[in-house]
């Protein structure tokens, strides 16, 4: 953690339990810079390209792929973007009656007035990986898995300036802690957003994108999001619920009755709604009912109780997480749910897949 401690102490201003953003640096809006690199104009391909008709055009990721810079009219050079990783899975119980924890949901990074780069004479590719959600976990008393990272590769243009020249990453959610079972299985996973922890034990931790210390050079603005998962507060096993990318999951059993944990709410990219986005992805019409007008993402998944008839079970956190049992909806980046307690000794459900989105002003 010791990489949160430095953010703290350089860029307290602007961080917060749930958001650390970073300065913008430099970048024009066309022609050549001293490096002989071009800033536009510019014509990119890529993902499903949308058009809705609002001034701007969406290339839209819901899996791995490459957005191609290429010479030629379209835009100048100037982007926006918004990566979410995988959420991580719910954790499974064991042969006894303690329910499980939810997952986290997977980091979102949002990305505003950054300055790609490309050749004067010849397409530049920038690899694309859209981080899958982890999978239902079905093996007894073990940790959900962790999500997978996304990310959009700025590095292979070496004729670019060095600020510009990264891979800009969202870690994946946390997997959700499994019950009657010593640390560290117990514990939540660490993730963009921390998995729920079994009673007493922690929520996971926050992780860092591995490239976060250099985003204040960056060409634009990038902004991260997460929170780290909740501590358990019960003396018997239910599972706290999955962190999301508006808050941090509730702990279990906090009011001393065996409930489980609801899960950490979704958060708003109102820049991404699902009405927009909704066409690019496969599973059309769950997504853009989870994710809806406002572009809400990221939720944690709900929070097992301790066994039938002691407590109720945790409420997943919307944004398409995963209830008890539950898969999260794909490309959500939300997590999956606990699994149930005896007698259902059920699963741990799926986290969602995440997204990469890229927009940008049509010229």
């Amino acid at each position: 953690m010791g990489i949160f401690n430095e953010f703290l102490k350089k860029e307290k201003p602007v961080f917060t339990g749930s958001r650390f953003g970073f300065g913008s640096g430099g970048g024009g809006a066309g022609g050549d810079d001293a490096s002989g690199a071009s800033t536009g104009p510019f014509t990119i391909s890529g993902g499903t390209v949308l058009t809705p008709g609002n001034g701007k055009k969406y290339h839209v990721f819901s899996s791995s792929g490459s957005l191609v810079v290429a010479p030629g009219p379209g835009m100048d050079g100037t982007i926006n973007a918004f990566i979410l990783a995988g959420g991580g899975a719910g954790g499974k119980a064991g042969p006894t009656y303690a329910g499980s924890a939810g997952g986290g949901a997977g980091g979102a990074i949002e990305i505003t007035s950054f300055q790609i780069y490309g050749d004067a004479g010849s397409p530049v590719t920038y690899p694309v990986t859209v981080g899958t959600g982890a999978p239902s976990n079905t093996t007894n008393a073990t940790q959900g898995q962790q999500g997978n990272p996304s990310s959009i590769d700025f590095s292979p243009f070496a004729a670019g300036p060095s600020a510009a020249q990264i891979s800009i990453q969202s870690m994946g959610g946390g997997g959700g802690a499994c019950a009657d079972q010593p640390e560290p299985v117990s514990t939540g996973g660490p993730g963009g957003c921390g998995g729920g922890g079994n009673s007493p034990y922690t929520g996971g931790a926050l992780q860092a994108p591995p490239n976060s210390p250099v985003y204040p050079s960056c060409p634009g603005t990038v902004t991260v999001y997460g929170n780290a998962g909740h501590t358990g507060t019960s003396i018997y096993g239910s599972g706290g619920g999955g962190s999301g990318l508006g808050g941090a999951g509730e702990a279990p059993s906090a009011d001393g009755v065996n409930h489980g944990g609801d899960g950490g709410n979704g958060r708003d990219f109102p820049a991404y709604p699902g009405d927009i986005i909704a066409p690019a992805i496969p599973n059309t019409t769950p997504f853009q009912l989870s994710v809806g007008s406002n572009g809400s993402y990221g939720g944690g998944g709900a929070g097992a109780r301790y066994r039938n008839n002691h407590g109720s079970d945790g409420d997943p956190g919307g944004a398409g997480a995963g209830g008890v049992n539950g898969n999260a909806i794909k490309n959500t980046g939300s997590g999956g749910g606990g699994g149930a307690g005896t007698p259902n000794n059920g699963d741990g459900g799926r986290g969602g897949d995440g997204l990469v989105i890229v927009s940008y002003t049509i010229s």
